[in-house]
């Protein structure tokens, strides 16, 4: 609710408080499946890259995304750790890193969009299959708007 009424400060408070609470329950082996469903690190890694323009500051997406990929693994989560390396300036890292997004799941189109950008900055012929793969993942929608942008510009 605050992070949609412009509230950034109390968004990422809130935030911050779900995955403080979130990490603790997880210790104490206490968290609900409700909670274990929920990814709050991740959560937190993008609502900082919404609000990226308010905090001027990549490292706090990329910290938050690192958290969520030491708690979870997941292909979004290495997908999220992986664009904010690259916000962040650090393009081989965010190769391997979402490489690794790719492998763990070739089906999330951000994911195939963020490789593909990323191998294309570095004149990689694989950036044109996966910024496809992204346009065939999701058809009409972000990821494939975006892929097809990219795959247009030079």
């Amino acid at each position: 609710w605050a992070q949609g009424q412009g509230l950034d400060d109390v968004a990422e408070a809130e935030y911050k408080a779900a995955e403080q609470q979130q990490i603790a329950h997880e210790a104490l082996g206490t968290a609900t499946p409700d909670e274990q469903a929920l990814d709050t690190s991740l959560l937190l890694a993008q609502f900082y890259f919404v609000a990226g323009s308010v905090y001027h500051d990549c490292s706090l997406a990329r910290d938050a995304a690192q958290r969520a990929v030491n708690r979870r693994p997941s292909a979004a989560a290495l997908d999220a750790l992986g664009w904010a390396q690259h916000l962040c300036g650090d393009d081989a890292t965010a190769a391997t890193t979402l490489a690794r997004a790719v492998a763990a799941d070739p089906r999330l189109a951000s994911a195939q969009y963020h490789y593909g950008l990323i191998l294309k900055g570095f004149g990689d012929p694989a950036a044109r299959p996966a910024l496809e793969a992204a346009q065939d993942l999701d058809p009409g929608g972000l990821w494939a708007r975006r892929a097809l942008s990219a795959l247009a510009s030079p």
